[in-house]
């Protein structure tokens, strides 16, 4: 179980670990996060973890589980950022950031959700497409190190 809420500057320092852990050179930094947020032009969403036997603020512990940035303009919204901590990958950490953002995103007019994503990535590609994303074109050496082309996915909110 999980609570999610729009990242708290107190959560920055971890949510960039976590990013570093799961992106390496392609990781958000602090410094990224805090512009992020100041700008006010990304939604940043946390997710914490939680116990299922509480239904209250004091069943959650603290520890970020995983972060998404989106970015919107007009009707169309960009995925551009989301990751889970290794020990809590296929908990429902991601599905439950998605499901929040979409719709929040929704509520505020975004019709499209666009995303790119590393061409060999099967696991996150397999999740996007259980979430309804759909395969819209490629974009040619999109990624570095390694170079790599990446797929641009699209959902209809």
């Amino acid at each position: 179980m999980f609570k999610i809420h729009a990242l708290r500057a107190d959560e920055i320092s971890a949510a960039a670990a976590l990013s570093l852990s799961a992106f390496g050179h392609e990781a958000w930094k602090e410094k990224d996060l805090q512009e992020a947020l100041a700008g006010g032009h990304a939604r940043i969403y946390a997710a914490v973890a939680g116990s299922a036997e509480k239904n209250d603020d004091s069943a959650f512990s603290g520890a970020l589980a995983g972060y998404a940035v989106f970015y919107s303009a007009a009707d169309e919204g960009e995925l551009n950022s989301i990751a889970v901590a290794p020990s809590f990958r296929r908990s429902g950490a991601a599905t439950a950031l998605l499901t929040a953002a979409l719709s929040d995103l929704r509520e505020t007019g975004v019709a499209k959700l666009f995303l790119e994503v590393r061409e060999h990535n099967a696991g996150a590609i397999a999740f996007y497409e259980k979430q309804g994303f759909l395969a819209a074109g490629v974009r040619k050496r999109f990624y570095d190190a390694p170079e790599e082309d990446a797929i641009v996915m699209v959902k209809t909110l």
